[in-house]
């Protein structure tokens, strides 16, 4: 018949602290008996059996934790989920966000949202004016003349409008470099 103690009692048989037993219930390693008289008391022979399996019987002799044996398996998988926890997490998460958003910004590869913005309508305002002048162009010189001559003059007229807009590049170089 199975055997149940509190967690002091069962410390003390395995040879133990109850910081160690408390650490293993935590990582889900013991655990509580859940019913009747024997609800919250741990099994003496499951635990010990547990707390063995658990265990890596050479680390005495490799000298791991001053020659005590030591779990084999990592604690850091089953952090315990307490609002501390969570809250330094967060902030450790936002930490790292926080500071590769600053890196892209010094590395140029982040603008703010507004001077994209503006770049861009100054961009389009420029192309329309230009395209705007190319059409009053085309138009005074083409009259009087055949389809094939209308058509080279409207294409030399729109190579120039390309070739400045074209240009506008390396302004556009020039107001995202003031901007870093």
């Amino acid at each position: 018949m199975a055997e149940f103690v509190n967690a002091s009692e069962l410390a003390r048989r395995m040879g133990v602290s109850e910081g160690a037993i408390r650490k293993s219930l935590k990582r889900g390693l013991l655990r509580r008996h859940g019913s009747g008289t024997n609800k919250g008391l741990f099994d003496v022979d499951a635990s010990k059996a547990a707390y063995e399996n658990d265990r890596d019987p050479d680390a005495a002799l490799r000298g791991v934790a001053g020659g005590l044996a030591v779990s084999t398996k990592p604690v850091t998988n089953n952090l315990p989920e307490n609002s501390l926890t969570r809250a330094r997490t967060a902030q450790a998460t936002l930490k790292a966000q926080r500071e590769q958003i600053g890196l892209l910004r010094l590395k140029g590869e982040l603008i703010r949202t507004e001077d994209a913005y503006r770049a861009i309508m100054a961009v389009v305002s420029i192309v329309t004016e230009r395209l705007d002048g190319a059409a009053a162009q085309i138009g005074a010189r083409v009259v009087g003349l055949d389809a094939v001559a209308a058509e080279r003059v409207a294409r030399d007229i729109l190579a120039n409008v390309r070739k400045e807009i074209a240009g506008m590049s390396s302004a556009i170089q020039v107001v995202a470099n003031e901007q870093k």
